[in-house]
């Protein structure tokens, strides 16, 4: 049982981190985007690092998932759930979100956000929807 799905951050080419899901899978688009649209994931949407701690960290708060033994999990690689997935390609110019494996037309909101905005709700273009 379960409803397993990933987060992928990764800066174009390089090799990113894998944010796991057991239970979360199909609202995981749309926490992925709350999370981007942050106060804090906001200001660093060009900087690999901290939007992956902001964003880990934002998913833990929203499911109340702070300090249970399972539900959230980090890795190099894919695991369960590799058949939905939510990309974030972090760059110097911005970020641009993909969703694998989401079929439902609800999920319209994937979008990219230019480095030079912040992100608001009226800069987000959708990018694409697999």
């Amino acid at each position: 049982m379960g409803d397993r799905a990933n987060v992928y951050i990764h800066e174009g080419d390089q090799p990113g981190v894998y944010i796991y899901t057991h239970w979360y899978g199909t609202a995981l688009p749309d926490l992925v985007e709350e999370a981007l649209l942050t106060p804090h994931a906001r200001a660093r949407n060009n900087d690999a690092p901290y939007l992956t701690r902001i964003v880990f960290e934002e998913l833990l708060r929203v499911t109340e998932s702070l300090g249970e033994e399972t539900g959230w999990g980090l890795s190099a690689t894919v695991g369960d759930g590799e058949d939905r997935i939510v990309d974030v390609d972090v760059s110097y110019d911005g970020l641009t979100v993909t969703c694998s494996g989401y079929y439902d037309e609800s999920y319209e909101d994937i979008y990219e956000c230019d480095s030079s905005c912040d992100c608001d709700l009226d800069d987000i273009i959708i990018v694409s929807y697999n």
